[in-house]
């Protein structure tokens, strides 16, 4: 078995959960991984404007581009490794060119596989590894000036994506890899509700950042790089 050269130099691409993510990493990770935010704020992989069925309604115009902004972060920071922690925006029902696209459907799902080898594409043109992190199962609550999406909630959109996220993994062996986060978010609800782990049930504080990076820092190493 090949040793990973540390510290492995890791980009983390997406939205604001993967910021956070980083910020709340712990120091040993920090001495594992020398890692970047190159997240988007209030990005993901989507455009147009969700619909949720809160009544809350929001547009992506200023996240165009996303796939070449990823790119070029990759390629600034030396990346070997893009980690691609997406989800927060792209479990919704969206709204594109007036026509509303449901979330789940078969065209939904064209998009949304589209969108996600778009980013992918982007990524290994950079030259790094990819690593697509499981969507979590959220349990959103209102917090810090944002409300609830009860979408962000629904455990079979989540774990929708997760298919599609898989299913560019496969077809990219070797380049791209489908990382495992924690489970106890979908099966613990002590842990998945704990409000110390994701203040709002979404974004992670220190503690959910550290059991993040527990899981994933043995999935991350085993990814091959060049050198």
């Amino acid at each position: 078995m090949t040793v990973a050269r540390l510290p492995r130099r890791v980009t983390i691409v997406g939205d604001s959960v993967g910021k956070m993510l980083v910020r709340n990493a712990p120091a040993d990770a920090k001495q594992t991984f020398t890692m970047v935010d190159g997240a988007i704020e209030g990005c993901g992989i989507v455009d147009g404007s969700m619909r949720s069925s809160s009544h809350q309604r929001r547009s992506f115009a200023g996240c165009e581009n996303w796939p070449q902004r990823w790119a070029a972060t990759v390629t600034a920071t030396h990346a070997e490794v893009a980690l691609v922690s997406i989800g927060a925006w792209d479990v919704f029902d969206l709204v594109r060119d007036g026509v509303t696209l449901q979330f789940g459907t078969p065209a939904s799902d064209t998009y949304l596989l589209g969108q996600i080898r778009s980013g992918v594409a982007a990524l290994e043109g950079a030259g790094v590894q990819v690593g697509l992190l499981e969507v979590p199962c959220y349990r959103p609550v209102d917090g810090g000036g944002l409300k609830a999406l009860p979408e962000r909630g629904d455990d079979a959109r989540t774990q929708h994506l997760n298919v599609l996220l898989r299913q560019v993994a496969s077809e990219n062996l070797g380049r791209v890899f489908f990382i495992s986060g924690p489970q106890e978010y979908c099966t613990d609800p002590k842990v998945a509700t704990d409000l110390n782990e994701r203040w709002d049930g979404v974004h992670y504080y220190k503690p959910g950042a550290l059991r993040v990076w527990n899981t994933i820092t043995p999935e991350v190493l085993a990814i091959p790089v060049p050198g």
